[in-house]
């Protein structure tokens, strides 16, 4: 069954508010649509300000990276500091809060690391900025600071 692409695009827009995020894959497999659609139909979301594009997929524009807050600044040298103690080559986790969130903007100097992270905005940051290896714990969305949490991410 085929449904019309505003019908599909709601039921996206919808999904992700339920879900906080979707993969291009899994929506082309669940509408029976190419993965070219999809990103399109992302697009326009996107464009609508219903959704926040990252790579390979969306999340919701609830859970869009927002701008600094007014302390953004000795949260800056925070998480600059705490990258200098990185070194290029290492593997690295990052959970959900405004300080890894800095660390994680700071880590655009360093080179081949594998950024393992439960946050949403930190694996978005790192996604849109740096070529780091970047691998999600999975879990479910706790969506009052980004998330995942809950078992998987305790055996990640």
């Amino acid at each position: 069954m085929t449904i019309s692409t505003p019908q599909r695009r709601a039921e996206i827009a919808r999904l992700l508010a339920r879900e906080g995020a979707v993969r291009v894959p899994d929506l082309a497999a669940r509408y029976g649509v190419s993965e070219p659609t999809i990103r399109r139909d992302l697009e326009w979301l996107e464009q609508e300000g219903l959704v926040h594009r990252v790579r390979g997929g969306a999340i919701a524009a609830s859970l869009r990276v927002l701008p600094p807050p007014a302390h953004s600044t000795v949260a800056s040298r925070i998480g600059q500091t705490a990258v200098e103690f990185i070194r290029d080559g290492e593997t690295i986790f990052l959970g959900p809060g405004t300080l890894t969130l800095e660390a994680a903007r700071a880590l655009q100097d360093r080179h081949h690391l594998t950024v393992v992270t439960s946050s949403l905005t930190v694996a978005t940051e790192i996604a849109q900025h740096t070529s780091h290896v970047l691998i999600l714990t999975g879990g479910q969305l706790n969506r009052t600071d980004g998330g995942l949490e809950g078992h998987l991410v305790q055996i990640a």
